[in-house]
């Protein structure tokens, strides 16, 4: 079924834009305030929006981030879309009136799961491509790392730590657990839109191994909830 929700942006006439919720679904799921609002700042520098889905209620929502205080507005109420396929579509209207037009420009375009609930993971190996660490015989089987020629390592905690572009913020910390070197970093702090630059670095036993990786963000390029890292560790 061709059921959908989108944000209409309005031309204000050289002003501030105007933005609305419109959406097709389903005669018992249409009720609900869509709008309209104004919005702050000047159409040469853009606006930012997101429509944000969950997947659990299919209930769906519009969002425009106010330009002067950074906040997000949600546009109208939240709306049920009883759908299960996501794309993208860009729609352009125009009138026919006598010396008039409207120019429309749009960047970074995308579309990406729900940070809220999914995942980044991390996978440490080592040069071999076997995992970073083995359980030792104790009935506890704590985690006992492995160095370069196999020599055990005791007492190691390997840990995974995603931060922000700068190093300062820590969005996530995740232990891989033993023998694994497996990671789920959640993204439930993270940022506002994706993609994201950011720092992954890795620990044991509190100290770090290795250099930063750095994740770089261009465009459309970055780090999405859902990617997946692999790490080898020496």
């Amino acid at each position: 079924p061709d059921h959908w929700i989108e944000v209409q942006l309005r031309d204000g006439g050289g002003q501030a834009g105007n933005a609305t919720v419109n959406l097709a679904v389903p005669p018992e799921h249409r009720a609900g305030y869509r709008g309209a609002y104004d919005l702050r700042g000047s159409p040469e520098a853009g606006y930012l929006f997101r429509i944000v889905c969950e997947g659990a209620t299919n209930m769906c929502r519009g969002f425009a981030k106010d330009a002067a205080t950074g906040e997000w507005w949600q546009l109208g109420d939240g709306f049920e879309v009883p759908a299960r396929s996501t794309r993208l579509e860009i729609k352009t209207t125009g009138f026919a009136e006598q010396g008039a037009s409207s120019h429309v420009w749009f960047d970074d375009c995308r579309v990406y799961p729900r940070p809220q609930t999914h995942y980044v993971t991390v996978i440490l190996k080592r040069r071999d491509g076997t995992p970073p660490g083995v359980r030792d015989s104790t009935a506890e089987g704590h985690q006992v790392c492995l160095d370069p020629d196999n020599v055990k390592v005791p007492d190691c905690d390997l840990a995974v730590r995603l931060y922000d572009a700068d190093g300062q913020r820590l969005i996530d910390e995740a232990h891989t657990g033993a023998g694994f070197g497996y990671a789920l970093l959640r993204l439930a702090s993270g940022w506002d839109v994706y993609p994201a630059a950011a720092i992954l670095r890795v620990y044991a036993n509190g100290h770090q191994l290795g250099a930063d990786h750095v994740i770089q963000s261009a465009g459309v390029d970055g780090l999405y909830p859902d990617d997946v890292y692999a790490i080898t560790v020496n």
